[in-house]
């Protein structure tokens, strides 16, 4: 027999229609709809030769749908291992996603406010610890409160969860990450900062482009071997040559103060607008002559040093601690 005519019947278990051809009862036929395997029923229902199941009536599906598996969650406890090493802005998404892996259907509507307003703050922890406003750490003393919230507000949320199944998600996946995109990150904020660094170098004076160049080459070399190598191209007799200024920079950073302003000295004659020099120079003579007992000279160097009105935090602390020295040795030489 190679034609027979379609028939049906329906799924004992979903109530869907299995349509067979060559199948006869008492075989076993696999329902495309549940996946079980039923055993062919006698009562068949023939259909038409010509049968297409294009046109054959929506098929009846009276199965109960089952709840979508969930995946297991994560421990909130290690959000804060990796809220320290990374940040809140992905820890936070994580935090968020965990809530339907503990068996809420969707996050409150308050932990969205709560994350995007956390977002906010830590943006402007790191814009002002950028800008000096802030210590570098501060975005850490921001960050770190928050990832413990995240962890405690699921604490009971997981507990119970563990009381019915003790399997948890991995963090190998969000490590890995996580680490990913602080590399890019990481990228991103070289590039940046040398972009600044290679502009805010062309608006720089001459002696602060070489102040730039020494920081930078003391943070691989000793400042000792850094100040040889500038002294190897001192001139006397060139007043304006660079070295003259590198030089007691130089000993300026190795508190040798009363060198650095005799080098700086030398290099202020022939380049007496040279404003970071200055500010160097003069912070220099307030050292010396306070090490040398002269408070008067320490006070007229110190007014100068003002008059240049320094910008970086560094400078005003020692201004401010200066004339708070100034004041106290004022106090005990008066009458």
């Amino acid at each position: 027999m190679t034609q027979k005519d379609a028939r049906k019947f329906s799924c004992p278990d979903c109530g869907a229609r299995i349509v067979i051809r060559f199948l006869n009862p008492g075989d076993v036929a696999l329902c495309r709809s549940c996946g079980q395997r039923v055993t062919v029923p006698e009562n068949l229902i023939e259909l038409p030769t010509t049968f297409d199941r294009s046109q054959a009536e929506p098929q009846p599906d009276n199965r109960t749908k089952s709840e979508p598996k969930l995946r297991n969650p994560w421990n909130p406890k290690y959000f804060i291992l990796l809220g320290f090493f990374f940040s809140l802005a992905g820890v936070g998404i994580q935090w968020l996603l965990n809530f339907k892996r503990l068996g809420r259907e969707r996050p409150p509507y308050s932990a969205g406010w709560i994350y995007t307003l956390a977002m906010i703050g830590l943006g402007v922890t790191i814009y002002f610890s950028i800008t000096e406003s802030l210590p570098f750490y501060a975005w850490q003393a921001f960050n770190l409160p928050v990832v413990i919230y995240f962890a405690i507000s699921q604490k009971s949320a997981f507990e119970q969860y563990q009381e019915r199944n003790a399997k948890t998600a991995s963090f190998v996946a969000p490590v890995i990450i996580y680490f990913v995109m602080a590399m890019i990150v990481a990228g991103i904020a070289a590039v940046a900062a040398l972009v600044g660094f290679v502009k805010g170098f062309e608006n720089k004076s001459d002696s602060e482009r070489q102040i730039m160049f020494v920081d930078l080459a003391m943070l691989s070399n000793p400042p000792q071997q850094v100040r040889r190598i500038f002294q190897s191209q001192f001139d006397p007799q060139r007043g304006h040559a660079m070295p003259n200024f590198m030089v007691g920079y130089c000993f300026y950073r190795e508190s040798n103060f009363d060198s650095a302003a005799s080098y700086i000295r030398l290099y202020l004659k022939k380049n007496p607008d040279e404003r970071a020099a200055q500010r160097v120079y003069y912070e220099c003579l307030v050292r010396t002559d306070l090490q040398h007992g002269d408070a008067a000279q320490a006070r007229s160097a110190l007014t100068q040093l003002i008059s240049l009105n320094p910008d970086s935090r560094h400078m005003r602390a020692f201004i401010d601690t200066m004339k708070v020295v100034l004041d106290s040795s004022g106090e005990r030489s008066g009458p």
